[in-house]
């Protein structure tokens, strides 16, 4: 529901005296694909490798050192056993790894994440681009406000990033672990908020509308779903409807989740098929609580809709479309 850390592709650095012929040799011979550095990182998954090359080696390389940037979907380890089998060490003068990036998801003051992480670990603190140029081995610890789950590009981080000897599979272990704990950090170990999502629906698929409210919250990264149930909930006096009830762990405020369901209360074409109500404290945040509200329901449902499906992958729009197609061939 909620990614603390991951992971980006590892980085190769490469010394050539011939680029254009090994840049060309890996596109050609490999696949590779040339980016700048920006868009290097936006195209590069966790199985990528990034590769520099540069005319010379040196002890402290700088990004804009690279002479050729490529981006190849395998492993580093891959890559060059590939180019020894295809006999094209000579294009190679030398070789090395940077250190690997791991990227932690904060809230609040990053200060006090990186604080804790001194604490914990002999490292050193400076700008992402300082570090990647010191060191050769170990991990550099970045940090964003942004969903893991989406693109991260370099302008997403967070100026001052961590370096730790450390090799990077026992640090992701222990984020993991213990990721709650800097994630808190941030925030001064506040409360988070817990609220309870009543839903809705006289024709009673709530379980289509749980998996497309679920695909939401994980896609956006809102929160933890601690617990999900069936209720009765009272509409009338002596009259009581079935609800199905989720309760939800988040840092962002009620009135912000609350955007979220009145986004997905009404399709594209105005049509509703779904009501969410949204507790916090046992007190009702009602749409009208919204302080940016504008028009009627509809209109404000149809432009958080807008906004939330910005902000989604194709993948899972492609998901939650499916699942309201589903929905409507259960109306009479």
């Amino acid at each position: 529901m909620l990614s603390l850390v991951r992971r980006t592709a590892k980085i190769l650095l490469l010394e050539s005296n011939n680029i254009a012929k090994l840049e060309n040799c890996l596109i050609e011979k490999f696949g590779a694909t040339k980016y700048d550095i920006d868009t290097a990182f936006e195209n590069a998954s966790q199985e990528s490798t990034i590769i520099f090359i540069v005319d010379k080696l040196k002890p402290s390389i700088r990004f804009n050192d690279a002479k050729s940037i490529l981006v190849l979907q395998t492993q580093t380890d891959v890559i060059l056993s590939c180019i020894i089998n295809a006999k094209q060490c000579n294009l190679i003068s030398s070789a090395r790894i940077a250190p690997v990036m791991l990227i932690m998801r904060t809230f609040g003051d990053v200060e006090k994440i990186i604080d804790k992480i001194q604490q914990k670990h002999r490292c050193e603190v400076g700008s992402i681009d300082y570090l990647w140029q010191k060191y050769s081995i170990g991990s550099l610890i970045a940090f964003t406000e942004k969903p893991l789950n989406k693109v991260i590009k370099m302008s997403d981080l967070y100026e001052k990033g961590v370096y730790v000897s450390e090799n990077y599979v026992n640090l992701i272990e222990e984020f993991r672990i213990k990721g709650f704990e800097y994630l808190n950090a941030g925030i001064n170990n506040k409360d988070w908020y817990e609220l309870e999502i009543k839903i809705y629906d006289r024709y009673s698929k709530y379980r289509l509308h749980y998996q497309r409210l679920l695909k939401i919250i994980e896609n956006l990264e809102l929160g933890l779903i601690l617990g999900e149930a069936w209720g009765k909930d009272g509409a009338l006096i002596f009259l009581y409807v079935q609800v199905y009830r989720v309760r939800l762990f988040t840092l962002y405020k009620p009135e912000y989740i609350k955007k979220i369901l009145l986004g997905l209360e009404h399709l594209d074409d105005g049509t509703r098929i779904v009501d969410y109500d949204l507790f916090y404290n046992k007190k009702k945040i009602h749409w009208t609580d919204l302080k940016d509200r504008k028009g009627s329901r509809a209109d404000v449902s149809k432009k958080y809709r807008k906004e939330i499906f910005s902000q989604l992958s194709e993948e899972t729009i492609d998901e939650v479309l499916k699942l309201e197609k589903k929905i409507l061939e259960t109306r009479d």
